[in-house]
């Protein structure tokens, strides 16, 4: 999967493809994985990237620096029933280049490295009907990196809601987290897929006295898929940390069905 969003022309780009094992190469001894479309590969000094689409193309060297997140506390939690590992990277230099339209462009910043796996028994394309989640990756301006959770059983109508704060001084909060189904508004319905996605969240974290309005930095950041279509989105972040105003980016991720 790959995904562009210029925030400067409010032109989405997004693709995503499944392959099978004979079109892919995965290395057993390292971390290396090639794909028709890109190529991963390094380790915790250096990691490189590169992407291909249809309309843009991105070539990147990552260096990891400063310390790693453990999503739900021991970077293992349930989701859906599912035993769920994840360990994030929030802050990696990045130096490179992205080709947009046939104009390429020399980019420097940060990059966040999310690493995420799990064994599943049945495939959760035929289940897309029965679960929503929501994933978001907090970058602010105090220093705070925050990697929080909403996950739905449609069946049950049960959700799930957390968040795993990484502070300056290394240590992390897992914390809980009100309702996002009660806590997102403004709603874009996908003239491809039918869904009907929030655009704008409330972000309320009582126990560490943080608040966040998060807002879709465009409205059209949809991936239709042949599985499981998907809402990627970068976003912007304003609100209040202990008392205190704070800003930042993030990138939202919805995933299942929204109606």
């Amino acid at each position: 999967m790959f995904s562009v969003t210029d925030e400067t022309t409010k032109t989405y780009y997004g693709e995503d493809h499944f392959y099978s094992f004979d079109e892919i190469e995965i290395l057993e001894d390292k971390f290396y994985i090639k794909v028709p479309n890109g190529t991963m590969s390094g380790d915790l000094e250096t990691m490189k990237l590169e992407a291909r689409m249809a309309n843009a193309s991105l070539d990147i060297t990552m260096k990891p620096v400063g310390n790693i997140i453990y999503n739900g506390g021991s970077g293992i939690f349930s989701l859906l029933g599912i035993k769920v590992h994840q360990y994030s990277i929030p802050n990696l230099q990045t130096e490179g280049t992205i080709k947009i339209d046939d104009k390429s462009y020399s980019i420097s910043g940060k990059s966040w490295f999310d690493r995420q796996w799990q064994q599943t028994t049945k495939s959760m394309a035929a289940s897309a009907g029965k679960f929503r989640w929501t994933w978001m990756d907090l970058n602010l301006d105090s220093g705070e990196y925050i990697s929080l959770w909403s996950v739905v059983n449609l069946e049950t109508n049960v959700e799930n809601s957390w968040a795993t704060v990484l502070h300056t001084d290394g240590s992390q909060t897992v914390t809980t987290m009100e309702s996002l189904t009660e806590n997102q508004f403004d709603y874009w319905k996908s003239p491809v897929s039918k869904q009907n996605y929030p655009t704008k969240w409330n972000v309320k974290l009582p126990e560490i006295d943080a608040y966040f309005e998060i807002t879709a930095s465009q409205k059209e950041q949809e991936i239709v898929s042949q599985f499981i279509n998907k809402y990627e989105a970068a976003s912007k972040v304003e609100g209040t940390y202990k008392g205190n105003p704070v800003s930042g980016y993030c990138y939202v991720e919805l995933v299942g069905l929204f109606d």
